[in-house]
């Protein structure tokens, strides 16, 4: 909880296994609660390989919506918000 009242930004980095995308996860989900008004997404970079245990643990432990977004991907580059609306993570 103290990260969501002192950070705007975090970086969590330490030894494989130790739960950093759960406690990150948990953190987004507090964050995104229902009774909040629509918040702006949030940019999660992970190297590709992980990209597949980011989506199942947000889809195991929360209600949050997921978007993978990449350099190939075409989005409007006017109104971006158009995509990255629909999405709590991307």
């Amino acid at each position: 909880d103290w990260s969501s009242d002192v950070c705007s930004s975090d970086l969590l980095a330490d030894d494989m296994g130790l739960g950093k995308t759960l406690q990150t996860l948990t953190l987004l989900q507090y964050i995104y609660k229902p009774s909040t008004p629509r918040q702006p997404a949030t940019l999660i970079v992970v190297p590709t390989s992980l990209l597949h245990n980011w989506r199942r643990e947000a889809k195991r432990f929360t209600a949050l919506s997921m978007a993978e977004y990449n350099n190939t991907m075409a989005i409007d580059k006017e109104q971006p918000e158009k995509f990255f609306g629909h999405f709590h993570l991307i």
